[in-house]
């Protein structure tokens, strides 16, 4: 799946991380890569279908940065943030949000798959955090190191929307402090 369709699934993510869901069309990808609207459907059948595949991908990417993490070892606090880091490189992008924040706000309009997806991403995230949390405080009983968990990673998000909302990055890097001297 080279070639035109990772050309189809960069325009549909970066069309996702601006607009949503419901925010880009298969004509709109066409006419970007140069192509016609039925060449889009050859690769991906359905909006559906291209948003699975951006999804997977997404995924799979970041799933890839948290071994990497992972590989380079260090203290629970290190790879925290470097986490933090993986949060920090998504406002770069100033006028888009994450592909998973952006579908998620459409889940209502999304095919079941995507959806699935999606809770897969949210729940990779909270076990990598909690596995995090846990290797910190081995005394922490597993549900208050899931709970810990998922504080940091819905304040993390929360973070990246609120530099969206006042257009400051500054208002990620005191979140990131306090997720900081939360674990």
């Amino acid at each position: 799946m080279a070639g035109t369709a990772e050309q189809i699934m960069d325009i549909a993510e970066g069309l996702i991380r601006s607009r949503g869901y419901q925010g880009f069309a298969f004509r709109e990808i066409a006419s970007t890569v140069g192509i016609k609207s039925a060449s889009v459907h050859y690769h991906f059948p359905t909006k559906g279908d291209l948003a699975q595949a951006v999804m997977d991908r997404h995924v799979a990417q970041f799933d890839t940065a948290l071994a990497e993490i992972d590989q380079q070892g260090g203290s629970a606090d290190k790879k925290l943030k470097a986490y933090i880091g993986l949060y920090r490189r998504e406002i770069g992008k100033q006028k888009e949000l994450p592909v998973c924040m952006m579908l998620s706000t459409d889940s209502e309009v999304l095919p079941e798959d995507v959806v699935k997806a999606l809770q897969a991403y949210y729940k990779l995230n909270v076990k990598w955090l909690t596995d995090l949390v846990s290797s910190k405080h081995s005394k922490m009983d597993a549900k208050t190191a899931k709970r810990k968990a998922s504080l940091i990673h819905a304040a993390l998000n929360g973070a990246v929307l609120g530099v969206r909302s006042v257009n400051s990055k500054q208002y990620f890097e005191q979140v990131a402090d306090e997720v900081l001297a939360l674990l």
